[in-house]
């Protein structure tokens, strides 16, 4: 019961606050106090996995400069699909949510605890092509251990 006053407190208070400012991560983390315990818009590729906590989820987020944790209830993160990896970039999302620079609750993580997520564009694997030197390279050397390998039977 408690959870949910704490999930609904924070609700109000990211709606009935200002409009959140969109903020880059080096920004939050360069300003930590001044961006502490105030709404944010965060927007970012989701990478790695998404980590189950009964009913919430923690995931991370990528601007392409640094990463920032997610704290958010399980149905607000069910849009995301695809997280990137190796070659495969993941769902570029935003965030709204109240950005912490030491959480309490996530012994002292800095995250954002979610009450929005907009999926802005879906993942996609990604190709890497291989070079013609790198094929080129493998043959000739396939080929160099073939001939040792051969010279070493007919000298034994």
């Amino acid at each position: 019961m408690r959870k949910i006053v704490l999930v609904c407190l924070l609700v109000v208070r990211v709606w009935a606050a200002p409009a959140a400012q969109e903020r880059l991560s080096s920004e939050l983390l360069a300003l930590p106090r001044e961006c502490d315990n105030i709404p944010t818009l965060y927007r970012g590729e989701v990478i790695g996995d998404i980590l189950t906590r009964g009913e919430k989820v923690w995931f991370n987020v990528s601007d392409g400069e640094n990463v920032i944790g997610i704290f958010a209830p399980r149905e607000l993160a069910a849009e995301i699909q695809i997280t990137g990896k190796y070659l495969r970039r993941g769902d570029t999302v935003k965030i709204l949510g109240e950005f912490n620079r030491a959480c309490s609750e996530h012994g002292g993580e800095t995250d954002i605890h979610a009450v929005r997520i907009e999926k802005i564009a879906a993942g996609y694997a990604l190709t890497q092509p291989v070079s013609k030197f790198k094929i080129v390279l493998s043959v000739v050397l396939a080929l160099g251990v073939l001939v040792l390998g051969i010279l070493d039977r007919k000298r034994r």
